[in-house]
């Protein structure tokens, strides 16, 4: 009984096996009904309910995109507002940095003096 289940099991995987075969040699097309390859034109273009489905389709598709475009200008428009704050505040930066490094360099006469005592003073272990 066991020997009879192993042919049957072979025979069927072999059967699916040519079958498999078969349709990839002999491919099924639906639709195709005659052997004609030319193309006929269904004349659609003249169809006024077929141009107003295309009509309205574009008009979707454009409508989409102004929409894209209006989200866009949105976020440029406030990235914008945030550079030219960004701006104001370097510059802010800038002129407090260069007023503290003009403020950290004594002027000349102070320097003169602080140049005049390291000549007074005597280094650490000289006397």
């Amino acid at each position: 009984m066991k020997h009879i289940i192993d042919y049957i099991l072979i025979i069927a995987i072999i059967g699916f096996l040519i079958y498999d075969v078969y349709k990839q040699f002999n491919p099924i097309i639906e639709g195709v009904t005659d052997d004609s390859s030319t193309y006929t034109d269904p004349n659609l273009s003249e169809d006024p309910v077929y141009m107003a489905k295309v009509n309205a389709s574009n008009i979707t598709y454009i409508k989409s995109r102004l929409d894209e475009i209006t989200t866009l200008r949105t976020s440029v428009e406030s990235l914008q507002s945030k550079v030219d704050s960004n701006s104001v505040v370097v510059q802010g930066l800038t002129s407090d940095m260069q007023t503290s490094g003009e403020e950290a360099v004594p002027d000349q006469q102070t320097t003169s003096d602080l140049a005049d005592t390291a000549n007074t003073i005597e280094a650490p272990g000289s006397t």
